[in-house]
């Protein structure tokens, strides 16, 4: 019998400074080179996984983005693509302008992924920003009109704030017709 086996990564695979241990990594290539079939699923980018994963041989795709894309590890291509409909990226994305939130956008434009941003409203979306320049993302784009970047396959649109508004937005954003 063939087993497939997938594991998330943060909180699972990963230790609490979100680093594969030595000893994990030697025994999942032990494994994987004895032919266990092993993949990852997480919402972090392959892009992420590439860093967190090196000198792991997985192959098999690896989930990322919470299942918006299917993807090879080594070569960061999308097997599949999960995009989110143009009707529903509008409808989020105007209610989070109501809520007074501006989302980081996540897309691919048919030849690399993109992550859009424009106005740095808050610490934690400042913080958010100079993690991925400090770790050289290359998806990184600054644009002046985050609707500019509908016409990609908008797989994620990521909003940061309080607890209390982003719970507020949540139950918005349930209710919108289009999600039923």
């Amino acid at each position: 019998m063939n087993t497939l086996y997938v594991s998330d990564l943060d909180g699972t695979l990963l230790g609490d400074n979100a680093i594969l241990s030595s000893f994990s990594k030697k025994i999942l290539s032990e494994l994987l080179h004895q032919g266990l079939q092993f993949t990852v699923a997480s919402a972090r980018s392959v892009v992420s996984m590439q860093v967190i994963l090196k000198g792991l041989n997985l192959g098999l795709p690896v989930i990322e983005f919470n299942g918006a894309f299917i993807s090879d590890l080594d070569s960061g291509r999308h097997e599949i693509i999960n995009s989110i409909c143009p009707s529903v990226v509008e409808s989020i994305y105007k209610l989070i302008l109501e809520f007074g939130c501006v989302p980081f956008v996540s897309s691919f434009n048919g030849t690399e992924d993109c992550a859009y941003y424009k106005d740095i409203i808050n610490d934690g979306m400042r913080w958010y920003l100079n993690d991925r320049l400090t770790s050289k993302d290359r998806r990184l784009r600054s644009i002046e009109d985050l609707t500019l970047s509908f016409s990609d396959q908008i797989v994620c649109l990521t909003v940061i704030g309080h607890a209390q508004e982003l719970l507020e937005l949540q139950g918005a954003i349930s209710a919108l017709p289009s999600l039923s």
